[in-house]
């Protein structure tokens, strides 16, 4: 059984919080309000931060490894937020239509969620359990307020304004940044209990019409919904993706043995392989940590740590020596300039160089210009890293390692 409990700031153990135990294929079993020690025994624990707690962004992101689209999801969302990135709990989800979600919430209460609730195995935010309709829905929280979803996915707080005669201010003040944008909804959906005569009343306020849609709750969110939310632990596991476990059919046994002993034969060759690669890799860290001895540079771990205080020393040398080292901001910057230059229509509006890499926003460049961009720089010997914007593209430009 999985225990889902409704998450928000309020953590201390006389808190009651709202809860649902629901069975492995995603039936609803019962659900309830309590404190901690009062909730059901379950095999996993699972979390909903609601919607005032963490808002959804939605963007256009080129294909990327998993482990890559964390990063270049708040690299995307960066000047979108209000806290520092570093105080900020991101995590991205694909999407539809080729977008990519991104879930946004407080670092420090992601820790302190964590800290209160030990067995807690996922953080999902409540916006991204309510479906995305054409439009914009608006929802009522399973706290405090409401939330508004839009078609694109993204998601907004708002107060709960159910017995009220105008709609609530942070709505009406997003109605008129999406008029001025031209992105103004056709219709706002209100998917929670609240009398025709108040929607009425509200039609004849606004310059958007309002509709009254099913109630929705997060405890009713149907299992693919969890099971594509954005997980702000950063971590899914095989049971949260695919639910109860399968039995396979019999006629697909041996086939599917034939496939594992191939699969065997193939993971010993790789076995092989990388017992030689490892012998190579500790012979090449051995060889680092002799050149490292020999010029009185302190360094431990790995081939990459030491690597990376060598680069330093020299770094320090040249700089002594009045010189610039490679990727000081003046040579990284001539070695971008050649595949900056192929580019004529493109231009920089804003660059920024820290830690040695440039930071730099380029107008003019998209889809597949940009691609052969990146293809130029990394020949040049840049590591580089682009993520689309409203104008062009944001790109951050650091030396390859291997380039001399």
């Amino acid at each position: 059984m999985i225990l889902r409990i409704l998450a928000d700031n309020h953590l201390d153990p006389g808190a009651a919080h709202p809860w649902v135990a629901v069975a492995t294929d995603g039936r609803a079993l019962r659900h309830g309000t309590s404190r901690s020690d009062q909730w059901p025994a379950a095999e996993r624990v699972e979390g909903v931060l609601p919607a005032a707690q963490a808002r959804l962004v939605s963007v256009k992101l080129p294909a990327l490894p998993r482990q890559r689209l964390d990063r270049a999801a708040a690299y995307a969302i960066e000047d979108q937020l209000a806290a520092p990135i570093e105080a900020s709990a991101i995590a991205a989800a694909p999407g539809a239509d080729g977008t990519t979600l991104v879930a946004v919430a407080d670092a420090a209460l992601v820790a302190s969620i964590t800290a209160a609730i030990p067995r807690i195995a996922r953080l999902i935010p409540e916006a991204a359990l309510a479906p995305a309709r054409s439009g914009w829905t608006w929802y009522a929280s399973g706290a405090t307020g409401g939330f508004v979803r839009r078609g694109d996915g993204s998601s907004f707080a708002v107060a709960s304004g159910a017995a009220a005669d105008v709609p609530p201010p942070d709505l009406e003040v997003a109605l008129a940044l999406a008029r001025h944008a031209g992105a103004a909804p056709a219709t706002i959906g209100v998917a929670f209990d609240v009398a025709p005569a108040t929607i009425a009343r509200w039609n004849t306020t606004s310059a958007v019409p309002f509709t009254s849609l099913p109630t929705w709750r997060w405890q009713d969110a149907p299992p693919n919904a969890w099971r594509d939310a954005p997980d702000l632990f950063g971590r899914r596991d095989a049971e949260a993706r695919d639910g109860a476990p399968r039995v396979l059919p019999r006629t697909l046994r041996l086939p599917l043995l034939l496939v594992a002993a191939a699969f065997a034969v193939h993971i010993a060759g790789l076995a092989i392989e990388w017992t030689a690669l490892a012998i190579e890799r500790w012979q090449a860290t051995s060889a680092l940590a002799a050149l490292a001895r020999q010029a009185q540079v302190p360094a431990t771990g790995g081939a990459e740590e030491v690597a990376s205080a060598l680069a330093r020393h020299d770094r320090d040398l040249l700089r002594r020596a009045g010189r610039e080292a490679p990727a000081d901001a003046l040579p990284l910057l001539a070695r971008a300039a050649a595949p900056l230059a192929t580019f004529s229509h493109a231009t920089v509006t804003d660059a920024t160089y820290a830690d040695g890499a440039w930071t730099l926003t380029v107008a003019g460049i998209a889809g597949k210009p940009l691609d052969a961009l990146i293809v130029r720089l990394r020949d040049a010997g840049i590591d580089a890293l682009a993520v689309p914007v409203a104008a062009g593209a944001r790109l951050r430009l650091a030396l390859d390692p291997a380039a001399s």
